[in-house]
């Protein structure tokens, strides 16, 4: 549309970099030099050059995250950055007074903890996992930002609820990591180096939902047709695996002969995060999901061939 411009903000990030793709390019892309959103100037600085269009679209992708053990590591620092990015960019897009629309992605752990079926009707019914409370209360906090900011200043937000991401385009560092990508990227590691046990972190009881990063890319490009979604909706498939069937996909895709050993002595997590998804299967009936199998052989090739341009 000639006067509809479409920012992606945390381009080189993990989920970033696989929503560029999806654009081919066709949507502006600032780097943290131009755009830094700790920083409120410089937030309603870079956004207010873009006066003159009519309709702006912002995919929130910007975060402060990691894996569990990461979380529990830097509580603070998770929820403080996280806040004063979001508070920062809501601001600058309600003093530009246009028509703008923000899109964020949210996670499952923001939902109660012992929750067996995460519907979207008992999202707020309680608190969420002491392992994740600091990101979780956080993405709790973005729902109620939007909605602040949509009652007073009309600022529209489109808010996506998704399961554990894995996929092409993560980083090469495992214990920051989200568990599924940390769990591929350190089994190729421990058959590269011929050893005979790999650790998996935790019981292996918990059960996980797991979305390919570029099934997340491909709904949040669609969002862009979207008016107004301030409810996060869930974005998901109601299957889930435990992080002990998970492991065994890897080894099997891997081709690792090595023996599963688990390390008790890690936090698990919540036991159970798997997501209702009857909204999404009326809103996008059609929408195929990329199998467990198919998403880690992806993955194991990335990381390959991460691994050999890295000596």
């Amino acid at each position: 549309m000639k006067n509809k411009l479409i920012i992606l903000i945390g381009s080189s990030g993990f989920l970033g970099k696989n929503i560029k793709k999806e654009f081919s390019n066709k949507i502006l892309c600032p780097s943290k030099k131009e755009l830094n959103l700790k920083i409120f100037k410089s937030v309603f600085n870079f956004l207010n050059k873009f006066k003159k269009y009519k309709e702006l679209k912002i995919i929130n992708c910007a975060c402060h995250v990691g894996n569990v053990h990461y979380g529990s590591k830097f509580p603070a620092d998770i929820i403080y950055d996280n806040t004063i990015m979001s508070l920062n960019l809501y601001k600058a897009c309600s003093l530009i007074n246009k028509k703008i629309t923000i899109i964020n992605p949210f996670a499952n752990c923001s939902y109660p903890k012992n929750t067996s079926i995460q519907k979207e009707q008992e999202w707020l019914d309680g608190s969420p996992h002491h392992s994740v409370l600091s990101y979780g209360s956080y993405k709790r906090f973005l729902y109620a930002l939007s909605k602040a900011f949509y009652s007073q200043n009309n600022i529209n937000s489109i808010n996506w609820m998704f399961g554990g991401g894995y996929g092409p385009g993560a980083s090469m560092n495992e214990n920051k990591e989200h568990a599924l990508n940390g769990m591929i990227l350190r089994m190729i590691k421990a058959k590269k180096m011929n050893e005979k046990e790999f650790i998996v972190w935790g019981s292996g009881q918990p059960i996980r939902e797991w979305v390919y990063i570029r099934d997340m890319a491909k709904i949040l490009k669609r969002s862009i047709n979207i008016s107004n979604q301030i409810y996060p909706i869930n974005f998901g498939q109601k299957k889930g695996y435990s992080i002990k069937q998970t492991a065994k996909i890897i080894k099997s895709e891997l081709k690792y002969r090595g023996k599963l050993v688990f390390d008790k002595s890690k936090q698990d997590g919540d036991l159970k995060k798997v997501l209702e998804n009857k909204t999404f299967k009326k809103m996008f009936p059609k929408f195929k999901f990329t199998s467990l199998k198919s998403g880690v052989s992806d993955t194991i090739k990335y990381y390959q061939k991460k691994l050999i341009s890295n000596f």
